[in-house]
């Protein structure tokens, strides 16, 4: 299933192609809102013009020119200011006017179009009948669309089918709960797998449901859990919501599912629950298409490998986003952190999975002051081992959003990388390509600039010579550890330089490589933590100072490449 919406909304023209399972992510305002509502409203659309007898022309096309009021769903009360960036607005020649545009391709295709006619109304056309029909059944809906829930009426009374069936296409289905479950029971294998995906999400769940049109017009439904009976409207909210999710699919037997949030009231352990149920849903289905809208981390840890991940941003999308559970900190939880300093100009992009975290950051934010950075210019921000270009990337569009000159440059540590390695060339052209600032450090890690002779005497008032006589002495000491972790890193990670002619891998190969390696860049290869310790037990056991000076600012730290990035 393929669905484009153009000039709906925040959407401009986006196009996506729906796999069995896929997740919408984003910022708030971002558009994924708009792009759920865009497909609820498009096939709402097409069963408003079949209720009120818009017939085909040649098989092939069926308009009508209808009031606001008329659209079984709308986002808004007047379909005017659903059109992109600008009321939508009407024009003396036809060529001329504004469209809607809303196109669905399941093998057939078919278009919905709407513009403001010249009477005032909507001309709402759709083309393409053989898929237009599908979408246009209101007694079989194509699509439903299931809200966050946060309860429902106290009492329900029995109403005809076709109520509770305009009702989805509404999106207002929570109303006639008791409704659907009570056709449901009537329905064994129904009944039977709604229960079964109930108990997989809130274990120990029976339902009963009661109705006796000869001496009542409302409907009763009762819910046990761990032998407590309550009423329905009387369930917590997470078990309610799952009701409904699993109600909704029994009942409707949908194409297409929306669920809009469906963690906001369920427990994270929940969330996780019911993402490997809805799993289970799509691999018993395959015709059905499932979208999650959500904001949590713990539904897109569990679907993340299942499920298509699509990023909107400013009203386009990204797809096949990997590693993007960072992305609904970027978009939602860390939005304050971000934007908490007026003066921001730098966002830097730093690795999260290394050790001791904090006291690297410690180490960068220092390093950035004194290369000329105000505290109030920059904040650093972690990516988790996702595709660090591609993070960066989404990270600067999000960011530049809200503040439009702010830049964001990408910091990675050399980590055993001769300057020619194919990992550190590949990543410099991705950063170009993406117009993403990169640094990578001269030495190992970012501490080893603070370990420097030039350093020490800075902020230790050692003469020079001392400084310089001791670090040399620390680096002859470090020289069979930083061998170690070249090998392990030739070995490991760059297995074809270890091979001879027989592409087997030669012990002598490596060890002549790490000695001319070494012998190029004894200081840059030499391993900072390790560095970092021996200099602050100097100061402290020699020097008779406090090892934690080694954190003060020092123009020692000057390091053009990275003067050279931030002056551009």
């Amino acid at each position: 299933m393929k669905i484009r919406i153009q000039k709906f909304k925040k959407i401009d023209d986006v196009e996506v192609k729906l796999s069995s399972l896929n997740i919408f992510i984003g910022a708030n305002n971002s558009g994924k809102s708009s792009f759920i509502q865009g497909i609820q409203f498009s096939i709402s659309a097409c069963q408003t013009l079949k209720i009120l007898g818009a017939n085909w022309v040649n098989k092939n096309k069926k308009t009508l020119s209808l009031d606001s009021k008329d659209y079984l769903y709308t986002p808004t009360n007047d379909v005017s200011y659903l059109f992109h960036g600008k009321r939508l607005s009407g024009a003396r020649k036809r060529e001329n006017r504004n469209w809607i545009e809303f196109t669905l391709n399941d093998g057939n295709e078919s278009t919905l179009k709407i513009s403001k006619g010249k009477n005032g109304g909507f001309t709402t056309m759709l083309e393409g009948q053989c898929l237009g029909d599908k979408l246009s059944d209101i007694d079989n809906p194509y699509c439903v669309y299931v809200p966050g829930i946060a309860g429902i009426p106290i009492i329900e009374k029995y109403e005809v089918p076709i109520a509770v069936k305009k009702s989805a296409t509404r999106g207002d289905s929570n109303n006639y709960l008791r409704n659907i479950l009570l056709t449901i029971s009537n329905d064994s294998v129904k009944w039977n797998a709604f229960i079964k995906s109930i108990n997989s999400v809130y274990k120990n769940i029976d339902i009963d449901v009661k109705f006796n049109d000869h001496l009542s017009e409302f409907i009763y439904v009762n819910v046990t859990a761990d032998d407590i009976k309550l009423p329905l409207d009387s369930v917590g909210t997470g078990l309610l919501q799952v009701i409904q999710i699993f109600a909704y699919i029994e009942y409707f037997s949908p194409k297409i599912v929306l669920l809009d949030e469906p963690d906001s009231h369920i427990h994270p352990t929940k969330q996780k629950l019911l993402a490997k149920e809805m799993v289970k849903r799509s691999q018993e289905n395959q015709n059905l298409k499932i979208v999650f809208s959500t904001h949590s981390r713990y539904i897109l840890e569990a679907l993340e490998s299942d499920a298509k991940v699509i990023h909107f941003q400013n009203g386009e999308a990204l797809h096949d986003v990997k590693g993007s559970n960072i992305l609904l900190d970027i978009g939602a939880a860390d939005a304050d952190y971000l934007f908490s300093k007026k003066s921001l100009k730098y966002v830097i992009v730093t690795e999260d999975k290394v050790d001791n975290i904090d006291e690297k950051k410690a180490f960068l934010k220092k390093f950035l002051v004194a290369n000329g950075l105000l505290e109030d210019e920059f904040v650093l921000h972690s990516y988790e081992g996702c595709t660090k270009v591609e993070f960066a990337k989404i990270l600067q569009g999000f960011v530049r959003k809200q503040i439009p000159t702010v830049k964001v440059i990408l910091h990675i540590d050399r980590d055993q990388k001769i300057d020619e390695d194919r990992e550190l060339s590949k990543l410099k052209n991705d950063c170009i390509d993406r117009d993403i600032l990169l640094f990578i450090t001269k030495y190992q890690e970012i501490e080893s600039y603070f370990c420097t002779p030039e350093h020490i005497h800075k902020v230790y008032g050692v003469d020079i010579e001392t400084a310089k006589s001791e670090y040399d002495k620390i680096i002859t000491s470090l020289e069979e550890e930083a061998k170690r972790k070249l090998t392990n890193f030739i070995l490991r990670e760059r297995p074809e330089l270890s091979k001879n002619r027989d592409g087997k891998v030669d012990i002598a190969i490596v060890n002549n490589l790490v000695e001319q390696w070494y012998k190029d860049m004894r200081y840059e290869f030499t391993p900072g933590k390790e560095l970092l310790g021996k200099i602050k037990n100097f100061a402290q056991q020699q020097l008779k100072d406090n090892p934690n000076k080694i954190l003060d600012i020092s123009d020692a730290l000057i390091c053009n490449n990275l003067k050279n990035l931030i002056s551009t």
